[in-house]
């Protein structure tokens, strides 16, 4: 999953993006750069806007002022599965796996759009459809085995394991579609302080992969430790952008996210 873009460009780029919904103004004048290789952290209060900037930015939103361009290119009324084509996968804060699918069935599954078989190859089992059934599986043997579950038996049921493992293989699916942009909403939740640091480090590993990484997080320690950026949100508008560092400093964001008493890195 490597990057051919020059050092420092921006892989994934919002500008004045604003929404509102009805009454509600849901975004104010957003604006935000990820390069290939760096996790930008997204942190606020809830009803911060931090889930609208995300179905936003992955098609799921429409109706919004400004400009979203992934690799330079407008996502501008362009639907949430053509943007996976594009090059942008992500994961949802509410685990979402097929209860009827395997391990493996469920990463094969999210590479159809990669695979180079026509209805009649799969209908008669072509030499082609062969081929591309066993690409998918290898791929999907090997993006298991980077996230950590190549010791799973990949033939029970993906809705039968431990949580934690549940959420890796949200993981898995995604990344199985080569993406340059990843999305991640709340990948944490409902984890431990053991798989929260397990996860801390697989992220770290994406980064390496030269992907870049947009983090919603709830888990200050998980923010703290994958970002190398962090965008705090505060009733929809941008209030500090900074290093983990400097933003966990910061008396806006303490004030407006924890209160006065409270250091958003404790």
């Amino acid at each position: 999953m490597p990057t051919d873009l020059p050092a420092g460009a921006a892989v994934l780029e919002a500008r004045g993006v604003s929404l509102r919904y009805g009454g509600v103004q849901a975004l104010r004048d957003v604006s935000f750069r990820v390069g290939a290789g760096e996790v930008l952290g997204v942190i606020g209060p809830n009803g911060a806007g931090k889930t609208s900037l995300f179905n936003v930015v992955s098609g799921f939103a429409s109706g919004y002022q400004g400009e979203v361009a992934l690799d330079g290119r407008s996502l501008r009324r362009v639907d949430p599965d053509v943007i996976v084509g594009l090059g942008m996968a992500r994961t949802f804060q509410n685990i979402r796996l097929f209860s009827s699918l395997t391990v493996l069935e469920t990463v094969i599954a999210a590479q159809h759009r990669r695979l180079r078989q026509g209805v009649l190859d799969t209908v008669l089992h072509t030499p082609r459809f062969r081929r591309e059934e066993a690409l998918a599986v290898r791929r999907a043997r090997r993006v298991l085995e980077f996230v950590g579950l190549g010791d799973l038996d990949p033939d029970q049921l993906a809705t039968q394991l431990p949580y934690g493992a549940q959420r890796r293989l949200e993981l898995a699916r995604a990344l199985v579609t080569y993406p340059r942009v990843l999305l991640l909403d709340e990948p944490a939740a409902g984890m431990n302080p053991r798989e929260s640091a397990a996860l801390s480090e697989l992220v770290t590993r994406i980064r390496r992969l030269g992907l870049a990484v947009l983090l919603v997080e709830h888990d200050m320690s998980v923010v703290m430790r994958c970002s190398d950026r962090v965008l705090v949100l505060n009733f929809g508008e941008v209030i500090a952008e900074g290093s983990p560092a400097a933003v966990q400093d910061d008396p806006q964001v303490v004030r407006a996210y924890l209160g006065d008493e409270v250091h958003v890195g404790g």
